[in-house]
């Protein structure tokens, strides 16, 4: 990403703990003003950010989803802290014709999305493309 100092940011953060503490999602939705490129360099890009901070990418994947050209990876790791694991499923999202674009991240501390979590997920989906 070529950074010109002019960019907007927009970041919403939210989560759900309803079930318990090691079963919570955390979703963090940005826009960045900016378009990415998504290309094998962007890819070599993350996965060393991803292996620098917290963990090891898996699933990376160029798509398109929605009506959005995308880059899909997910991050596996440990919370040290907390001493369970956790996958953050990343997802670039560039929206045809419109400018910018929009970061995903939902971080779950349980092996697999449930029909719920799944259904949230689309309902952003949705949102966003509507936008």
């Amino acid at each position: 990403m070529q950074n010109t100092g002019e960019e907007i940011i927009s970041i919403m953060r939210f989560t759900d703990t309803t079930v318990n503490y090691k079963d919570r999602l955390l979703f963090d939705i940005s826009w960045e003003s900016d378009k990415t490129e998504f290309t094998p360099e962007f890819k070599t890009l993350m996965d060393s950010i991803a292996v620098a901070k917290v963990g090891r990418p898996k699933n990376q994947s160029f798509q398109n989803v929605n009506g959005f050209d995308a880059y899909y990876f997910d991050v596996v790791g440990n919370d040290s802290l907390g001493n369970f694991d956790f996958v953050v499923n990343n997802r670039y999202l560039n929206s045809k014709g419109k400018d910018g674009t929009i970061f995903l991240t939902i971080t779950r501390w349980k092996e697999k999305f449930n029909e719920t979590d799944s259904l949230l997920v689309e309902r952003i989906f949705g949102t966003l493309e509507r936008k």
